[in-house]
């Protein structure tokens, strides 16, 4: 997920089924009025670490922002989207 200048990277991976389509149900609880939904393609070192941050993250219950990750380029971006009312 991005929100204004921020990464706030989830589990798991994308992975393309046989007809290279893929879907991956995401969860959002932050505050900010709109966000972005982003893929990216990392190298080793980023992957490792993202899985640094939210580890940190689930150890500490603190999520630190992020304003990038080196090694991650973002191939596709989904803008302009908000929680549902139920969600808030």
């Amino acid at each position: 997920m991005e929100a204004g200048d921020f990464l706030w990277p989830k589990e798991g991976r994308v992975l393309p089924d046989a007809a290279k389509q893929w879907s991956v149900p995401l969860f959002e609880d932050g505050m900010t009025d709109q966000f972005a939904v982003s893929l990216y393609v990392t190298d080793a070192n980023a992957d490792r670490r993202i899985r640094d941050w939210l580890d940190a993250g689930q150890r500490t219950g603190t999520f630190t922002e992020l304003r990038g990750i080196p090694g991650a380029r973002r191939l596709a971006r989904v803008d302009g989207l908000r929680l549902s009312p139920r969600q808030l």
